[in-house]
């Protein structure tokens, strides 16, 4: 058996893992993923900015998806990244660690109200000085073009405590088909004996068929949920 069909085979075992779904309906990680890619998907900047902040080493299901989901419905006129610079400037900081992000802080300067702030700023800039009509168009060729073996030359890979992973998530909110190398998706890869190289994705997405995005779904909720169940039970 050849080293590429044992890798489709492992996938495929994964994917038919079964798991209970949020709503306690067991689902099979394959349909989990399915149903996850799309709802990863943002649609104005300031939401793919507040996704990708809320979520850095944070449970998703459980403490990030609802602060993002109650960002949402608490500000749902915040769409630019005008508007998020504005929203970020009526308050003093605890203010809006609290009320925009769900978060209580009682120190000042915490790094991700900075790592935000710096975000918003530094595409606001980006769009300025390429000409973009719109901060999308703007976010979406950074997404497009980033040189992901090179992030350290990147402006936003030369923030502060925004790593590749980071950067993923935003270009995976985006609507660009990759992965997001965090730790369940790193594990799931080393079980498939592959590296964690986010340059893989589309090796792997052309050799079993799966789009990267759902490839990142289906190995991340196998891992989550998935890796200590036996198939079919």
């Amino acid at each position: 058996m050849s080293k590429i069909t044992q890798l489709k085979e492992k996938l495929e075992e994964m994917r038919s893992v079964k798991i209970k779904d949020n709503s306690g309906e067991i689902i099979t990680i394959g349909e989990k993923a399915r149903k996850e890619v799309k709802g990863l998907l943002v649609d104005n900047t300031a939401l793919a900015i507040i996704n990708t902040v809320i979520a850095m080493r944070q449970r998703w299901e459980t403490t990030a998806e609802p602060r993002i989901k109650r960002f949402q419905e608490k500000f749902p006129h915040i769409t630019t990244l005008q508007d998020l610079r504005k929203l970020i400037d009526s308050m003093d900081e605890r203010e809006f660690c609290k009320k925009a992000l769900g978060f209580n802080r009682k120190e000042k300067d915490w790094w991700r109200y900075i790592l935000l702030k710096e975000l918003v700023n530094t595409f606001i800039q980006f769009q300025h000085e390429n000409g973009f009509s719109s901060d999308w168009d703007a976010l979406k060729d950074w997404a497009k073009n980033i040189d992901v073996s090179n992030i350290e030359e990147d402006i936003i890979g030369r923030i502060k405590n925004c790593k590749l992973a980071t950067i993923q998530n935003l270009r995976l909110v985006l609507g660009i088909d990759t992965l997001k190398p965090d730790v369940h998706v790193k594990n799931a890869l080393k079980e498939l004996k592959l590296s964690n190289e986010v340059e893989l994705a589309d090796l792997l997405s052309e050799i079993t068929g799966y789009s990267c995005v759902e490839l990142d779904q289906i190995l991340f909720y196998w891992d989550k949920h998935g890796k200590n169940s036996r198939r079919n039970e």
